[in-house]
Order: structure tokens, then sequence, then C-alpha cells
């Protein structure tokens, strides 16, 4: 089960990037609470 859930891809994590340009805002909105599950800042 496991297997198959890898290949079609049922186990890649929700994330929602920005640049770390954008580090304020992202920071702004983990206080606002409009983070769907985790922000990750990629230079």
């Amino acid at each position: 089960m496991l297997e198959l859930a890898s290949k079609k891809k049922f186990l890649d994590p929700v994330i929602q990037k920005l640049p770390m340009s954008k580090m304020n805002e992202g920071i702004q909105m983990v206080r606002n609470g409009t983070v769907r599950y985790r922000v990750v800042l990629e230079n």
C-alpha cells in the first residue's frame, strides 16, 4: 500500500514556497493564520 502511495505522489508534502526576499510576508502569513500547512523559504 505504501509503495502504491509513493508512486502516485500521495505522500508529497503540502507546502507554500516563498523566496527569502519575501520572508517578512511569510512571517505575517503565519501570524495571521493564512498559511496552509507550512511555509518554506527558498534562496
